[in-house]
């Protein structure tokens, strides 16, 4: 697009078409020099008195619960028969969580203190999906809805609900089925902070809590062997999983790993991807220190070494075309997106529901120009 044409643009239109670059910009440097590439000087001084503000500062834009409320109405992505499905926003949880008492709290602090960075979105609010059903089930015209399946509170993407307890029956009825199936029936899309070496595979695998010398701290592992006597006690965690590259980023900096696993509990994506992979998800302050570059080599620490808040080592030039600093990299947000749900057997037919990006998974697959994704494919067009 010329300048010429640019200074006859009504401000909204001009706000419309370069917000987005605009607010990637986050230092005075880098605004001035996209403004000097696109403009000329009168539209410059327009501009210069916007505050552009980076997408990841805004991960949480609601200004009241009225206007969250919406979004999530406006986000419903299947409404059939009281089975609804609405692709839940990043930093949301499902309800309020539990207040723990001093004691518990107190014997839970060295455990929960390599959550303190991971449980931080800037300018987040604390809403739930719980508070806004209500809206819900009156917009969409049922009495009520009941949340059923949903992502934990720092992925986004598909979010099961139910009208009525027939249907929440159904929906983990059909949770059973794929499990009787050996259908992985849930799957993520990760953003990760480096390519991996395997394009692709298949894993049968545990998850177990491993406690230091002084048994003071436990952190949880992947183990490739386990006893039957540890799983009927419950012990470990069985995990099953599947992995393939969708696509990689602009000087194959970083992938697009689409993951079916048969349980997200304890962070399993996250503890797979770092461990197993070699490739932490971006934004990952839990497991993502567990590699470190060491003279060269990218090599597994232990799961107790002490390290920068266990955040995780980005590479400059990925953190550039994300437009941070490393002083900055906390900014980023945990990569995961619930992509799509299979109900098997549900209501006598097998069920797919997809989920397509919404902010910040988008935002950054198109700053990293990942191919293979139709919603991105279609904006750029």
């Amino acid at each position: 697009m010329g300048t010429g044409n640019i200074n006859n643009m009504p401000n909204v239109i001009l706000k419309f078409s370069f917000s987005a670059p605009l607010r990637a910009c986050t230092t005075k440097k880098q605004r001035q020099k996209f403004l000097n590439r696109h403009f000329t000087d009168d539209v410059k001084y327009t501009v210069k008195k916007e505050k552009i503000i980076h997408p990841y500062r805004k991960l949480h834009p609601w200004k009241s619960h009225e206007s969250f409320s919406q979004y999530l109405l406006n986000n419903v992505i299947y409404n059939k028969d009281g089975l609804v499905a609405i692709n839940k926003p990043y930093g949301i949880s499902a309800r309020k969580p539990m207040l723990l008492n001093n004691n518990n709290n107190n014997n839970n602090n060295n455990n929960n203190n390599n959550f303190n960075v991971y449980s931080i979105v800037p300018n987040g609010v604390d809403y739930t999906l719980e508070d806004s059903m209500p809206f819900l089930a009156e917009k969409l015209g049922y009495a009520e809805l009941i949340i059923v399946k949903t992502p934990e509170k720092f992925m986004s993407g598909v979010t099961l609900l139910a009208a009525n307890k027939t249907l929440q029956d159904a929906i983990n009825s059909s949770y059973q089925s794929s499990i009787g199936m050996k259908i992985l029936n849930k799957t993520y899309w990760t953003v990760t902070s480096r390519v991996p070496s395997q394009i692709k595979g298949t894993e049968h695998l545990c998850m177990s809590k491993l406690f230091n010398r002084s048994e003071s701290e436990k952190r949880v592992v992947i183990e490739e062997k386990w006893s039957k006597k540890a799983e009927k006690r419950r012990e470990i965690k069985v995990l099953n999983i599947e992995f393939n590259i969708i696509s990689n980023s602009t000087n194959n900096l970083s992938s697009l790993i689409e993951m079916k696993a048969s349980t997200i509990k304890w962070h399993a994506l996250r503890l797979f991807a770092s461990t197993r992979l070699y490739t932490p998800i971006l934004g990952d302050n839990i497991y993502g220190s567990r590699i470190q570059n060491i003279a060269g080599k990218w090599l597994l620490v232990s799961p107790f070494a002490k390290t920068n808040n266990n955040l995780a080592e980005v590479n400059p030039k990925l953190l550039e075309i994300l437009y941070l600093t490393k002083a900055k990299r906390e900014l980023i947000p945990c990569h995961v997106h619930a992509r799509s749900v299979i109900l098997p057997k549900f209501k006598g037919e097998s069920l797919t529901i997809e989920a397509p990006l919404i902010s910040p998974f988008d935002w950054t697959c198109r700053q990293l120009k990942f191919k293979n994704i139709p919603e991105l494919q279609e904006i750029n067009e």
